[in-house]
C-alpha cells in the first residue's frame, strides 16, 4: 500500500517573492529562484509541476500578514479546492516575514492536503498527527 502511495503523481506549483524594488533586478530575482524550484522538481519522478505560479510582489513590506497578502490566501483557497499536492519555495521567507505566522500557514495547507518544501531545506510539513512534528515547526520559527 504505501509503495502505492509513493509512485502516485504530484502536482507541484512554484511560489516566488521579488528580491528587490527594481524591476529588472526582480525579474532576474524571479527567474533564478524558478529555475533552482524547476531543478528540485526534477530530482522527484512523482511530481508534476503545474503551470499555475504564485508570486508574491516586492511591494509586501515585513509587517504584512499573511492573511494581507492576497497571493498566499489564493494559494491557500486553490489548496482548499484541491488543486495541487506540494507549494514549492526557494526559501521558507517566501512564506511570510511575521515568522509565528509560518507554521499556522503550513498547517492551513497541510489540512487541504498540500505539502510545503524549500529547495533549501525540503519538506517543512510535519504530517497533521504528528505533534513533536507541529511542535518542533512551531519552535523553528517561534
Amino acid at each position: 500500500m504505501k509503495n502505492m502511495k509513493e509512485n502516485t503523481k504530484k502536482t507541484a506549483r512554484i511560489l516566488l517573492r521579488a528580491n528587490s524594488t527594481y524591476q529588472s533586478e526582480m525579474d532576474e530575482s524571479l527567474s533564478i529562484q524558478r529555475e533552482l524550484i524547476i531543478e528540485e522538481v526534477k530530482k522527484h519522478q512523482n511530481w508534476i509541476l503545474d503551470s499555475k505560479e504564485y508570486i508574491v510582489g516586492n511591494n509586501v513590506g515585513d509587517k504584512d500578514s499573511v492573511t494581507d497578502r492576497n497571493v498566499l490566501q489564493e494559494a491557500l483557497r486553490d489548496a482548499e479546492n484541491r488543486e495541487y499536492d506540494i507549494l514549492l519555495a526557494y526559501k521558507d521567507d517566501r512564506l511570510g516575514r511575521r515568522m509565528l505566522e509560518i507554521p499556522m500557514y503550513i498547517m492551513s495547507l497541510k489540512q487541504f492536503g498540500v505539502d510545503v518544501y524549500t529547495v533549501k531545506d525540503g519538506l517543512l510539513t510535519p504530517d497533521l498527527g504528528d505533534v513533536m512534528g507541529m511542535l518542533k515547526l512551531a519552535m523553528q520559527y517561534g
